[in-house]
Protein backbone atom coordinates (compact mmCIF):
# COMPACT_ATOMS: atom_id res chain seq x y z
CA UNK A 1 0.00 0.00 0.00
CA UNK A 2 2.85 2.14 0.50
CA UNK A 3 3.82 2.25 -3.18
CA UNK A 4 0.81 3.10 -4.15
CA UNK A 5 -0.02 6.25 -2.18
CA UNK A 6 3.56 7.31 -3.01
CA UNK A 7 2.76 6.87 -6.37
CA UNK A 8 -0.21 8.79 -6.70
CA UNK A 9 1.51 11.76 -4.60
CA UNK A 10 4.26 11.70 -7.20
CA UNK A 11 1.70 12.10 -10.36
CA UNK A 12 -0.21 14.89 -8.24
CA UNK A 13 3.09 17.01 -8.09
CA UNK A 14 4.12 15.66 -11.59
CA UNK A 15 0.44 16.44 -13.73
CA UNK A 16 0.73 20.32 -13.87
CA UNK A 17 3.82 20.07 -15.03
CA UNK A 18 3.23 17.91 -17.98
CA UNK A 19 -0.44 18.91 -18.41
CA UNK A 20 0.43 22.40 -19.44
CA UNK A 21 3.54 21.93 -22.40
CA UNK A 22 0.74 19.33 -23.89
CA UNK A 23 -1.90 21.44 -23.96
CA UNK A 24 0.08 24.06 -25.74
CA UNK A 25 1.44 21.53 -28.46
CA UNK A 26 -1.78 20.33 -29.17
CA UNK A 27 -3.48 23.82 -29.96
CA UNK A 28 -0.39 25.15 -32.07
CA UNK A 29 -0.52 22.53 -33.79
CA UNK A 30 -3.86 22.78 -35.35
CA UNK A 31 -4.29 26.62 -35.42
CA UNK A 32 -6.69 27.93 -37.95
CA UNK A 33 -3.77 30.89 -38.46
CA UNK A 34 -1.89 27.83 -40.11
CA UNK A 35 -4.99 27.15 -42.81
CA UNK A 36 -7.27 29.53 -43.43
CA UNK A 37 -10.89 28.73 -44.20
CA UNK A 38 -12.73 30.60 -46.45
CA UNK A 39 -16.08 30.34 -48.07
CA UNK A 40 -15.23 29.17 -51.54
CA UNK A 41 -14.13 25.80 -50.09
CA UNK A 42 -17.70 24.72 -49.58
CA UNK A 43 -19.53 23.75 -52.62
CA UNK A 44 -23.02 25.67 -52.40
CA UNK A 45 -26.58 24.26 -52.02
CA UNK A 46 -28.37 23.45 -55.04
CA UNK A 47 -32.08 24.79 -54.98
CA UNK A 48 -33.11 23.31 -58.01
CA UNK A 49 -35.21 20.37 -56.83
CA UNK A 50 -38.31 20.58 -57.17
CA UNK A 51 -40.91 21.22 -54.32
CA UNK A 52 -42.69 17.95 -52.45
CA UNK A 53 -45.45 16.82 -53.59
CA UNK A 54 -47.71 14.10 -51.65
CA UNK A 55 -48.46 11.57 -53.80
CA UNK A 56 -52.35 10.78 -53.72
CA UNK A 57 -53.64 7.52 -53.67
CA UNK A 58 -55.88 6.10 -56.33
CA UNK A 59 -59.24 6.80 -56.14
CA UNK A 60 -61.28 3.40 -57.18
CA UNK A 61 -64.67 4.14 -59.31
CA UNK A 62 -67.70 4.41 -57.23
CA UNK A 63 -68.86 1.08 -56.06
CA UNK A 64 -71.92 0.15 -54.13
CA UNK A 65 -70.66 -0.17 -50.74
CA UNK A 66 -70.75 -3.40 -48.62
CA UNK A 67 -73.09 -3.34 -46.39
CA UNK A 68 -72.73 -5.39 -42.96
CA UNK A 69 -75.55 -7.51 -41.44
CA UNK A 70 -75.27 -7.88 -37.98
CA UNK A 71 -77.00 -10.07 -35.47
CA UNK A 72 -77.47 -9.61 -31.81
CA UNK A 73 -78.78 -12.24 -29.82
CA UNK A 74 -80.36 -11.77 -25.95
CA UNK A 75 -77.56 -13.08 -23.06
CA UNK A 76 -74.27 -11.17 -22.11
CA UNK A 77 -73.04 -7.85 -24.91
CA UNK A 78 -69.04 -9.16 -23.78
CA UNK A 79 -69.05 -12.58 -26.31
CA UNK A 80 -71.17 -11.45 -29.08
CA UNK A 81 -69.36 -8.11 -29.56
CA UNK A 82 -65.78 -9.96 -29.28
CA UNK A 83 -67.17 -12.40 -31.94
CA UNK A 84 -68.23 -9.12 -34.49
CA UNK A 85 -64.46 -7.38 -33.53
CA UNK A 86 -62.31 -10.46 -34.23
CA UNK A 87 -64.83 -10.88 -37.25
CA UNK A 88 -64.82 -7.75 -38.69
CA UNK A 89 -61.50 -6.56 -37.94
CA UNK A 90 -57.70 -8.54 -37.73
CA UNK A 91 -57.59 -8.66 -34.11
CA UNK A 92 -56.19 -11.19 -32.01
CA UNK A 93 -56.40 -9.86 -28.01
CA UNK A 94 -58.94 -7.86 -27.06
CA UNK A 95 -58.90 -5.83 -23.55
CA UNK A 96 -62.20 -5.69 -22.42
CA UNK A 97 -62.21 -2.99 -19.60
CA UNK A 98 -65.90 -2.89 -19.25
CA UNK A 99 -68.03 -4.69 -16.96
CA UNK A 100 -68.77 -8.40 -18.03
CA UNK A 101 -72.18 -7.82 -16.99
CA UNK A 102 -73.80 -5.69 -19.68
CA UNK A 103 -76.50 -7.89 -21.10
CA UNK A 104 -78.18 -7.61 -25.09
CA UNK A 105 -82.15 -8.08 -24.12
CA UNK A 106 -83.80 -8.91 -27.64
CA UNK A 107 -82.89 -10.65 -30.85
CA UNK A 108 -81.55 -8.02 -32.81
CA UNK A 109 -80.70 -7.60 -36.76
CA UNK A 110 -79.26 -4.62 -38.07
CA UNK A 111 -76.88 -3.01 -41.31
CA UNK A 112 -74.41 -0.74 -41.51
CA UNK A 113 -72.06 0.90 -43.69
CA UNK A 114 -69.01 -1.06 -42.63
CA UNK A 115 -67.77 -2.45 -39.52
CA UNK A 116 -66.98 0.70 -37.38
CA UNK A 117 -70.38 2.26 -37.77
CA UNK A 118 -72.12 -1.42 -36.83
CA UNK A 119 -69.82 -1.60 -33.63
CA UNK A 120 -70.79 2.23 -32.82
CA UNK A 121 -73.99 1.10 -33.15
CA UNK A 122 -73.91 -1.66 -30.52
CA UNK A 123 -71.27 0.21 -28.16
CA UNK A 124 -72.34 3.56 -28.05
CA UNK A 125 -76.07 3.22 -26.07
CA UNK A 126 -73.67 1.70 -23.10
CA UNK A 127 -71.21 4.36 -23.00
CA UNK A 128 -68.29 2.24 -24.72
CA UNK A 129 -65.39 3.19 -26.93
CA UNK A 130 -63.73 0.39 -29.13
CA UNK A 131 -60.20 1.19 -29.89
CA UNK A 132 -58.05 -0.69 -32.16
CA UNK A 133 -54.40 -0.44 -32.05
CA UNK A 134 -51.56 -1.66 -34.68
CA UNK A 135 -50.37 -4.95 -33.00
CA UNK A 136 -53.32 -6.68 -33.69
CA UNK A 137 -54.86 -5.45 -29.92
CA UNK A 138 -58.44 -3.98 -28.76
CA UNK A 139 -59.46 -2.49 -26.08
CA UNK A 140 -62.84 -1.99 -25.04
CA UNK A 141 -63.31 0.46 -22.42
CA UNK A 142 -66.08 2.85 -20.88
CA UNK A 143 -66.44 6.03 -23.08
CA UNK A 144 -64.18 8.55 -20.01
CA UNK A 145 -61.58 5.86 -19.83
CA UNK A 146 -60.09 5.35 -23.20
CA UNK A 147 -57.12 6.75 -23.46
Amino acid sequence: MGQGVYFSQVIRRILPYLALPLAICSTSSYSQIDSPVTATTCPSFAFSAEPFKPKRAAVAEATPAQTITARLQPGLLKPQVESLIKQGFNVEYIDWRASPHYRWSTHFEFAAGDWQRALTKILQPYQLQLTLYANHMAVVAPTAQVQ
